[in-house]
């Protein structure tokens, strides 16, 4: 399974890369919509699950198989706390793990499954895997002490490697309120998305074709509302309880509650029943709900917002789901091919 923080989310070598500054404002040159991530390049992993045991030794992650199995122990340089947020790559070969290293500054490390340190640089921080599972995809804000920052960089690292520039970035706006974040970097599409969020809400969206420099805006996002992307760019559910085919700009589908994850494919979406304090994974396409927290075996109601990871090519989820005051997570697997199992209830929170 594939591991993620609670409060939380891709590809070789760039010809030319789409930008997609994903935020939900209405303002461009022009208008259109993204072809989405070919699916013939998308090899469905059998690793992909991260978990951290409950009362270890503070270093330790669990790694397992999609289908449950535990695959290894494996230890990490920074301590794991809630301020260090373990990333698995798409394959579940690497790591990324981001920590903090105090006085306002941060850094990660790139491990490999078998716990090989590949690289460790401040670099890293902030950045997420490529869909390649090689290279990390990164904004470098280009700091000036002459006026606010305008402008990043966006850039393809190779761990271990060299940097390549991909991109100028604008980034009008940025503030204490307002950040630019990537999404997802897709190598075979050239493309990247990044999520422009305003007191989380995303307020523009951008393309931006590096070819030739013209800047479009994606028709399909709403205004002022805040959302999330499947893994392939082809749904994307949004606070206002829509679900929009991307290609079309087209409402597919409507939800009951407020969208908090949403599978690779975009089918299942995890939606946050606010009066309750339940959370269920829903299948959109056939209205089944899939798992509810309140079921038999999981923390009934007011559980915290469950870490979420998404298998590549595949509706299927991993949730990691914790109660409030710090009892161990369950970690569920939830698939519309089958009935939500328990993989594990005795993890640590945070991780997925």
């Amino acid at each position: 399974m594939n591991l993620m923080s609670a409060g939380l989310a891709l590809r070789g070598v760039l010809l030319g890369l789409l930008v997609i500054l994903a935020t939900c404002s209405t303002s461009a040159s022009s208008a259109s919509n993204p072809t989405t991530s070919d699916l013939s390049s998308v090899v469905v992993p059998p690793v992909g699950i991260l978990t951290v045991p409950y009362g270890g030794n503070g270093h330790t992650l669990e790694l397992w198989s999609w289908e449950g199995k535990h695959i290894r122990s494996i230890r990490t340089g920074p301590a794991i706390t809630c301020c260090v947020f373990p990333m698995l790559s798409p394959n579940g070969q690497r790591i990324l793990v981001s920590y903090s290293t105090g006085g306002g500054h941060a850094a990660a490390e790139v491990i490999m499954a078998s716990g090989h340190v590949v690289a460790e640089s401040p670099q890293f921080f902030g950045a997420i895997w490529a869909s390649d599972s090689r290279h990390l995809c990164a904004l470098e804000y280009n700091n000036s002490s002459h006026g606010p920052t305008t402008e990043a960089s966006l850039v393809l690292i190779s761990p271990g490697g060299r940097t390549r520039l991909v991109a100028r970035v604008p980034v009008p706006g940025v503030t204490d309120h307002t950040g630019y974040t990537v999404e997802a970097c897709d190598v075979p599409a050239n493309r990247a998305v990044i999520f422009a969020t305003t007191m989380g809400i995303e307020t523009e969206v951008t393309y931006i074709d590096l070819a030739d420099g013209i800047a479009i805006t994606g028709t399909w996002c709403p205004r002022g509302a805040s959302v999330v992307l499947s893994g392939n760019e082809r749904y994307a559910a949004t606070s206002l309880g829509q679900v929009i085919d991307t290609r079309t700009g087209k409402v597919v589908a409507l939800l009951s509650n407020q969208p908090t994850a949403i599978s690779w494919l975009g089918h299942v979406v995890v939606e946050d029943d606010e009066r309750t304090g339940r959370f269920d994974a829903v299948d959109w396409s056939t209205g089944k709900v899939l798992w509810t927290s309140a079921a038999p075996g999981d923390f009934p109601r007011q559980v915290v917002f469950p870490a979420v990871a998404s298998r590549p090519g595949t509706d299927d989820l991993a949730l990691n789901v914790y109660p409030p005051h710090g009892s161990r997570s369950s970690i569920w697997f939830v698939s519309p091919q089958g009935p939500a199992e328990l993989l594990d209830n005795d993890a640590g929170p945070y991780v997925i």
